[in-house]
């Protein structure tokens, strides 16, 4: 699966302006893979008047990266499931999806800089077996599912100072009975995003 490029974020650092400048150079598209680097093509300007096709890579020397770790467990609806779809870039908006969700549900993602790894069932008496809280949360967003998901973003700053900075994320499940009262709580795996920069 490929990211799509933060192309605000690169246009802001100038380079990808660059190449497009570029004398008897012409960029088409880039795109933003999983593995940190930009694969960029377009066509470059031969000396005989002709044009040829060309593929690059452009790697970060401050990537940013998503790893999952932990596991989810089961809620009704199913495995609770936590996916990067882009990555934390400087001056882009870092989104993830939480699966698996029960439509009587709502989730809160946790954010913090500290993992840990708690049981549901000593935090909260709804807490199922084999889920735990596996971030230390500092912030929290309030989801709402939409067809068993919810959509997370979260902006990051234009500031050069947050490349590095290492973010843990997950996703803590709430499913409500009839009469509104909560009757499960589950959770998602984790994420640890770095801040890159291009």
């Amino acid at each position: 699966m490929a990211f799509l490029a933060p192309r605000r974020a690169l246009r802001r650092k100038n380079w990808a302006c660059r190449i497009h400048s570029a004398p008897g150079l012409r960029v088409r598209s880039y795109v933003d893979r999983p593995d940190g680097t930009v694969a960029v093509s377009g066509y470059t300007y031969r000396s005989n008047g002709s044009w040829a096709p060309f593929l690059a890579t452009l790697r970060s020397t401050c990537p940013a990266t998503v790893t999952a770790f932990g596991v989810g467990c089961t809620g009704s609806a199913g495995l609770n499931v936590l996916t990067a779809r882009s990555l934390p870039w400087v001056g882009a908006t870092f989104r993830s999806t939480a699966s698996g969700l029960p439509a009587n549900s709502f989730g809160i993602c946790g954010f913090g800089f500290q993992t840990t790894s708690r049981p549901l069932q000593l935090l909260v008496q709804q807490g199922m077996p084999g889920c735990s809280l596996l971030v230390d949360p500092l912030a929290w967003q309030l989801l709402l599912p939409n067809a068993g998901a919810a959509e997370i973003a979260l902006a990051i700053p234009d500031s050069p100072a947050l490349v590095g900075v290492v973010l843990h994320q997950q996703v803590a499940v709430f499913e409500l009975g009839a009469q509104a009262n909560m009757i499960a709580v589950t959770s998602t795996n984790g994420l640890t995003a770095t801040v890159g920069l291009f």
